[in-house]
């Protein structure tokens, strides 16, 4: 039992997070010169396999490796950088809130390129330490029976721990290409990251990087809980929005076909859910001169006007000559609009496949202004990346408030 303890403390003064990448700021790093595996290390008589460090007569071991030999539930929260380590735990009263408690509840989906799918709660089944929802479903054949192709759905979610996990049978869903996926871990706040290790349908192992970003109250009180899945060595990912007593009522991946990536999901589907709307889009003339308008007709799905017409400007122009302005496979993260200013939080793609350059650094700001601006709530933008402001694409730092320019803009 002592021993135990010895351990346990060990593990609260090591600085190593193992697993978790890219935590700290450059402000807090510094060069140290240490000893690397000085020092041999047991657990509970279990040799731990990953390095140490000796420095200054202290040995610093992985928090993650070693907690998880000592059967520790290890958290993470990227937003308040804050390391938690605790008994595993059943959280059954939180995540149970986040799917339907009756069996018959249904689902109707309906997204990309007209596809569709239903599927029914058939049952709920509990034991000690883990519940089962078991659904069953159909994805809409477009083909009128001539693909030949198996339209059926078989799902799972499972409670275990202080995860709720989804497994998908089905040869057709859109959710397939990860047949096993924690959806969620407790606790339910923003900036919970956690690593998983999945197996894609074609036999591939990936890494997800997986983060609630968001936590937002709609009617009633409801919390709607956005979550992000960033495979480590592509640029595939997921995004997932789970609601209180619903479940997933919107799933987006990357998709790439004939070499270019694009967006393509679905959303659960009502007709009071859906608002039909013009929107002004503004893109790059052939001279990176002044952005042009056009108009396009959209579905805006739960009055997230905004959100909708920014993903169309991220698709780019169906006029020829017109040019795209925000860079490949750039995401929303968030948006927050806040007495008048709209707050923009993009992903690292949006500097990182940015095409540089200042012609074109000015095409992307006055093309993100104009548009969002069409919004009578919205009088300027501001822009985020991952979160961080004062962030630089090439030659424009980007630390304030973004307003258009009518010099810069065709109608």
């Amino acid at each position: 039992m002592v021993k135990r303890k010895v351990l346990i403390i060990l593990i609260v003064l090591a600085f190593t997070l193992g697993s978790f990448t890219g935590v700290f700021s450059q402000g807090l790093a510094e060069s140290i010169r240490v000893f690397r595996n000085y020092v041999t290390i047991f657990v509970n008589d279990e040799k731990v396999q990953v390095d140490n460090f000796l420095y200054n007569g202290t040995t610093y071991v992985p928090l993650r490796s070693i907690s998880e030999i000592l059967e520790k539930e290890v958290g993470w929260n990227q937003y308040t950088k804050e390391v938690t380590i605790n008994d595993p735990y059943y959280d059954l009263d939180n995540l149970s809130k986040l799917l339907p408690d009756e069996e018959g509840y249904a689902w109707n989906y309906f997204g990309f390129a007209e596809y569709g799918h239903t599927m029914t709660l058939n049952s709920i089944t509990d034991t000690s330490a883990m519940r089962t929802y078991t659904l069953s479903g159909e994805v809409m054949d477009m083909s009128d029976g001539e693909s030949g192709f198996d339209f059926s759905i078989d799902l799972k979610y499972i409670i275990k721990g202080n995860s709720l996990m989804q497994e998908v049978d089905s040869q057709v869903m859109l959710d397939n290409e990860i047949p096993k996926i924690t959806l969620i871990k407790s606790p339910l706040v923003p900036g919970n990251y956690w690593n998983q290790n999945v197996q894609k349908k074609n036999g591939e192992t990936i890494t997800l990087s997986s983060m609630i970003t968001q936590v937002s109250l709609r009617e009633n009180n409801v919390k709607e809980y956005t979550v992000i899945y960033e495979d480590s060595s592509s640029p595939y990912y997921e995004k997932r929005i789970i609601r209180e007593g619903v479940g997933v009522v919107s799933f987006e991946k990357l998709m790439t076909l004939g070499g270019d990536s694009f967006p393509i999901g679905y959303q659960l589907y009502n007709v009071s859910d859906i608002d039909q709307t013009t929107v002004s889009l503004y893109f790059s003339d052939s001279n990176a001169e002044k952005v042009v308008k056009e108009t396009r007709t959209i579905d805006v799905y739960n009055k997230e006007f905004a959100y909708y017409t920014l993903l169309e400007l991220i698709k780019g122009p169906f006029s020829e000559n017109l040019y795209k302005t925000i860079p490949e496979d750039t995401r929303i993260l968030n948006l927050i609009l806040t007495d008048g200013i709209l707050t923009i939080d993009f992903s690292k793609e949006f500097i990182e496949n940015h095409w540089g350059g200042a012609a074109g650094e000015s095409m992307t700001l006055n093309s993100l202004a104009a548009t969002m601006t069409q919004f009578e709530t919205v009088d300027g933008i501001k822009i985020l990346v991952e979160g961080e402001g004062d962030v630089i694409i090439e030659h424009v730092l980007l630390d304030g408030i973004i307003y258009p320019d009518p010099n810069m803009i065709q109608n």
